[in-house]
């Protein structure tokens, strides 16, 4: 719950703005280190971004993923789901026989590999996690 609070409240919360690059701070460590600062307490990356401002507002695409995930994989896994149970025979023999064989691999390594061959993108993401996350509404509705 906390998570989303800090998502919601990002602009409020974040210290300062995410994408201001500042050549001062530029690799400034954190504040508990030698050189580091009190106005970035995480440090700043190789630009002079503020790190925990960039997690902060971070919290917010994560979230984004998450949902649209559930939503479409939930609606699809459900809808597959609910019409192998109705239906029977060959079509559910098929989509259950697919279900096992990508519950088959791992979550995460089936992810990456797919990933490296699709290539990087928050589009390409979602679709990869729908993927594989269908399956889950699929067997629970089935």
């Amino acid at each position: 719950m906390s998570f989303i609070l800090v998502a919601i409240f990002a602009p409020f919360i974040a210290p300062h703005d995410p994408l201001k690059a500042g050549i001062v701070n530029r690799l400034r460590p954190p504040f508990w280190m030698e050189r580091g600062s009190i106005t970035n307490l995480l440090g700043a990356d190789e630009i002079g971004r503020d790190i925990l401002s960039r997690i902060i507002y971070g919290a917010r695409v994560s979230i984004l993923v998450g949902l649209v995930t559930v939503a479409i994989s939930g609606f699809l896994g459900t809808l597959l789901g609910s019409f192998a149970g109705y239906f029977r025979g060959r079509f559910d023999a098929i989509l259950s026989r697919f279900a096992d064989l990508l519950l088959s691999f791992p979550y995460l390594i089936f992810a990456i590999f797919l990933m490296s061959i699709i290539g990087p993108g928050f589009f390409n993401l979602i679709v990869i996690l729908c993927f594989k996350s269908w399956v889950n509404f699929f067997r629970l509705s089935r």
